[in-house]
């Protein structure tokens, strides 16, 4: 059994939460180690606004957390909301590589840059996650998963999850000044929808709404 360490920051515009939890990788079972809640401060509608003074939160928070588990955070997952998180869709196209026309996972990554590519300029924003919505061959056979169909063009649809790219960095640097190195950064919302709703509930379609103290967020 192949365990290994996952923590969690969120920084909200009332509270900054720190989780430390074990996450078995064969099973998928994540256990809770540690819970830090401190309040926040520097903080607006989501949004840091005193990297300094959020960080005095986020530190009381990771100590409490630490506590419990009995160990020090090194590193994290950085959670980014607030009122300026956007998400806009695109499609783009590929042609399949193989003589066989045996689509690869190297077509599908070719078609959803090329959706990428086809946004309109992002300014002053970053892309947090790149989400397929649909796959279409030779203009005909939808699927959510193509590769190892057959084809000549795959087309994708999806959706671009974009920050501020100024709300991203003063997360890192609120992080960094805590003594955290970032693993990741995902918006809010969808990690709250990764957390709690089964896979079963997003295919069928599942509204998640995350009521905060200054701000709401739908998935």
């Amino acid at each position: 059994m192949v365990k290994s360490i996952a923590v969690g920051i969120d920084i909200g515009s009332a509270t900054t939460q720190s989780v430390i939890s074990t996450w078995d990788r064969s099973s998928g079972a994540l256990s809770v180690l540690g819970l830090g809640v401190a309040e926040s401060f520097g903080v607006r509608k989501g949004k840091i606004v005193d990297v300094e003074a959020a960080s005095k939160s986020l530190i009381s928070a990771l100590r409490r957390a630490e506590k419990q588990a009995g160990f020090r955070v090194r590193s994290s997952a950085l959670a980014v909301g607030g009122v300026d998180l956007s998400a806009v869709r695109s499609r783009g196209i590929a042609a399949v590589s193989r003589a066989s026309g045996e689509i690869s996972e190297h077509d599908v990554r070719r078609a959803i840059e090329s959706a990428q590519s086809n946004l309109e300029p992002l300014s002053n924003r970053e892309i947090l996650h790149s989400i397929p919505l649909l796959y279409i061959i030779d203009g005909g056979l939808k699927t959510t998963n193509p590769v190892g169909m057959t084809g000549s063009k795959i087309e994708c649809h999806a959706i671009f999850v974009t920050a501020l790219q100024k709300d991203v960095r003063n997360l890192i640097r609120c992080a960094e000044l805590a003594g955290i190195v970032p693993d990741d950064v995902v918006a809010a919302p969808l990690a709250a929808a990764r957390a709690v709703i089964p896979r079963r509930h997003k295919e069928v379609g599942t509204v998640l709404m995350d009521i905060g103290a200054s701000t709401v967020s739908l998935a």
